[in-house]
């Protein structure tokens, strides 16, 4: 009896020991992959990495498409695709983010110019910036000679503040938004009322859009949620900013959306984010 209550024990321990060499050798792939990812992102610009799809942004009054957001990915020449959510915090930490935006800003500018020569005009464009990009002197200075540099209009610009990291709300990222705002250059405020600072950039400008957070989308029929979304549906137009939801998926979530009185949608009901070349595709139909 003893023998075998000894024998139990000892698989129990080898057990208990596999696990832990598992957990520690899952921990060391993960701070290992990071590293990796971290050194690879020094080189992605320059190697033709990165590119941008376009996701429509719908009109619900009209159901026309009037612009679209530029989302950014990396084709890494190891991995393949891989997802902002896994990079754009590392390029947040490693500072890499700043000469990343840059290139965003540039490549849909440049894209949304090529449009509107080709006769696509009054489309405007949405470009996600991180509060890092923000926090730099000179950002303001950056898009506004972007934009003098490609030939698009600043009015069709939007620049969707993204807050993934903390940061205290101060003195340049006001002046940035205040410079850029002067200008015509249209913001918005992504994932709202989820943000650190979203009621500190209502009291600095003048705010154009509020996007609905895709969490509150998906589970529409919570009456929490239903209650968050009617809330912010009614502050966007008190203050004369239009309302976009994220993430919508099916007729069920865009006609509740309509009903509620939210302004633009976009998601998979309307169009996946999709490459440059078959946006026309969508200019004809949309």
């Amino acid at each position: 009896m003893l023998g075998d209550i000894q024998k139990k024990n000892q698989k129990a321990n080898m057990n208990s020991l596999d696990v832990h060499r598992i957990g520690v050798s899952l921990l060391m792939y993960d701070v290992y992959n990071i590293t990796d990812l971290k050194t690879d992102l020094n080189y992605a610009i320059d190697n033709e990495e990165f590119y941008l799809c376009y996701q429509p942004l719908i009109n619900t009054k009209t159901n026309k498409m009037i612009g679209m957001e530029a989302l950014l990915r990396w084709n890494h020449p190891h991995r393949g695709t891989i997802s902002p959510k896994e990079f754009v915090p590392l390029a947040e930490e490693t500072m890499h983010i700043i000469p990343i935006g840059e290139w965003v800003v540039r490549q849909a500018c440049s894209q949304l110019k090529s449009w509107h020569d080709m006769g696509y005009k009054n489309y405007f464009i949405s470009v996600n910036v991180s509060v890092i990009q923000l926090q730099q002197k000179g950002f303001a200075r950056m898009v506004l000679n972007t934009l003098e540099e490609t030939g698009l209009t600043p009015e069709y610009l939007q620049l969707e503040i993204t807050e993934t990291v903390h940061m205290e709300y101060n003195s340049v990222i006001s002046k940035n938004l205040m410079r850029l705002k002067r200008q015509g250059i249209k913001f918005s405020i992504d994932d709202f009322g989820t943000g650190y600072n979203s009621l500190n950039y209502l009291q600095s400008i003048e705010v154009d859009n509020l996007k609905i957070d895709k969490s509150f989308i998906e589970d529409f029929k919570s009456k929490v949620n239903q209650s968050i979304i009617e809330m912010i549906i009614l502050l966007g137009h008190k203050i004369n900013a239009a309302i976009i939801a994220e993430g919508v998926e099916t007729k069920e979530q865009y006609d509740f959306l309509k009903q509620q009185g939210c302004d633009i949608v976009q998601g998979y009901y309307v169009s996946e984010p999709i490459l440059p070349e078959k946006m026309t595709e969508l200019f004809d139909r949309l």
